[in-house]
């Protein structure tokens, strides 16, 4: 197969600000799925002793933050975005408003 399926792609961005440090992947849905909520998957970091550091992140409020980004693009941009899935490594205890951020940056790449 010489195209990816639209389903199949992972749009992902690398954001920090001092010791914080995210990785963030998102996946965007087509216009037939019907799931409502997105897949959420925390990546394991390649350091063992940044795996012991990490602290546990509330999915849900760090999912609305990205949803709050998503939809400031859609209105900005007349599009129609919805998000299919996110993958995210944190590195330096990172926030869940900085999650908001990594999105931000990732959609204006876009």
């Amino acid at each position: 197969m010489f195209f990816w399926k639209k389903a199949e792609k992972w749009h992902e961005v690398r954001w920090f600000n001092g010791q914080r440090d995210i990785y963030l992947a998102m996946q965007f849905a087509d216009d037939n799925s019907g799931e409502d909520r997105p897949t959420v998957q925390r990546l394991p970091s390649k350091d063992p002793a940044a795996n012991a550091a990490q602290q546990p992140i509330d999915e849900s409020a760090m999912l609305a933050e990205i949803e709050r980004a998503l939809k400031e693009y859609n209105r900005m941009n007349l599009c129609q975005l919805r998000l299919a899935g996110v993958k995210y490594r944190v590195k330096g205890g990172a926030n869940v408003a900085d999650h908001g951020a990594a999105a931000k940056k990732l959609l204006n790449l876009l």
